[in-house]
């Protein structure tokens, strides 16, 4: 889902249908809207031609899931449903610098000192002006 960090999330909203009677259900880390009213935590009972939209707050946390599960029926006959709430990569990395590098050779290639990139959670676009990179050892590009 890519959700922004702490914030409120909504599922799409879908029709209910297959059920032949109305039954009952309940919510687990998230809420419900039961054909567009207030989204309320306690269960309650559904029947076919409902809709339901589900919501909840995302982790405060980046990559991290949250499930929503939704019981429906009886104790003996209970189907769960989770709606999976994954919060954004972290995409900005700490600071980091480069050693300057003094005195050197004219017209000579000048590899600088490795450095770890930390803070990220996820793939990062990179962006090399007037040089070449090397990521993990890999033939410089």
């Amino acid at each position: 889902l890519d959700a922004p960090l702490n914030s409120i999330v909504q599922s799409n909203t879908v029709l209910i249908s297959g059920m032949n009677v109305t039954t009952y259900f309940s919510i687990f880390d998230g809420e419900y809207s039961l054909n567009g009213a207030p989204f309320t935590s306690s269960p309650g009972m559904i029947s076919n031609g409902d809709t339901l939209t589900l919501q909840t707050i995302s982790p405060p946390n980046y990559s991290t899931q949250k499930d929503v599960v939704l019981e429906i029926g009886e104790p003996i006959s209970m189907v769960n449903y989770t709606w999976k709430v994954i919060t954004e990569d972290d995409l900005i990395p700490n600071v980091f610098s480069f050693s300057d590098q003094n005195n050197v050779a004219l017209n000579s290639l000048i590899l600088s000192d490795p450095i770890v990139i930390t803070g990220i959670t996820g793939s990062s676009n990179i962006s090399i002006t007037g040089g070449e990179d090397s990521i993990n050892s890999v033939a410089y590009t």
